[in-house]
C-alpha cells in the first residue's frame, strides 16, 4: 500500500509507519514537502485543520495512486484551562473519503505562547521559543511538557492508529 505523506519531517514520517506497522500493513510511504498555507505557529482548530488539510490534499495531488494520503499540522488552541498543542491528522483515501483525527493535547506554558505571538505567529512557533529558553528541541517540546511522558511522534503515533485502522 502507498501512503503519501504531506511532509519530509522525520518525526511525522516515523510516526505513519509506526502507525501503519503497528495496524498491521504493510506499506511504502512517500513524503513530500508541502506548505500548509497557514502561520509557522497555527493557532486555533480551524487554521490548524486548514493547515493538514493543506498538506494532505498537496500529498494527494503529488501522488495520485497512494491509496492514503496524510496532511498532519501540530496548533495551539485554548482549552478551559489555558493553552495547549494539538495535532490535527488529515486522511484521504482513494475512494474519496476523508477522516479528521485529533491528538491528545499537552498544556504549553503561558510565557512561551506570550512570547511566540510578540514576536509574531507567521514566522515563530512555541516550539522555538522554548527551545531558546528551556533547550528543549524546537520540533518536538512535548518530552519537556511532559516530564519525560510523551514526544511529538509518541502523540502522533497514538492517533494515527486509529485512523489507519479504519
Amino acid at each position: 500500500m502507498i501512503v503519501a505523506l504531506g511532509s519530509t519531517n522525520i518525526i511525522k514520517r516515523e510516526a505513519v509507519r509506526i502507525a501503519c506497522a503497528t495496524a498491521g500493513l504493510d506499506v511504502t510511504i512517500l513524503g513530500f514537502a508541502a506548505a500548509s498555507g497557514v502561520n509557522a505557529q497555527p493557532v486555533g482548530h480551524e487554521e490548524t485543520l486548514a493547515g493538514a488539510r493543506n498538506r494532505a490534499f498537496a500529498a494527494r495531488a503529488v501522488c495520485p495512486k497512494a491509496e492514503i494520503a496524510i496532511g498532519i499540522e501540530n496548533g495551539l488552541c485554548i482549552d478551559g484551562e489555558g493553552w495547549v498543542d494539538i495535532a490535527v491528522v488529515v486522511l484521504l483515501t482513494s475512494d474519496g473519503k476523508q477522516a479528521i483525527l485529533l491528538s491528545p493535547s499537552v498544556p504549553f506554558p503561558i510565557a512561551f505562547v506570550e512570547e511566540a505571538r510578540a514576536r509574531g505567529f507567521a514566522t515563530t512557533t512555541v516550539g522555538a521559543v522554548m527551545a531558546e529558553r528551556v533547550g528543549s528541541d524546537p520540533h518536538d517540546p512535548h518530552p519537556f511538557l511532559t516530564g519525560g511522558m510523551k514526544t511529538r511522534k509518541d502523540l502522533l503515533i497514538e492517533t494515527l492508529v486509529k485512523g489507519v485502522r479504519t
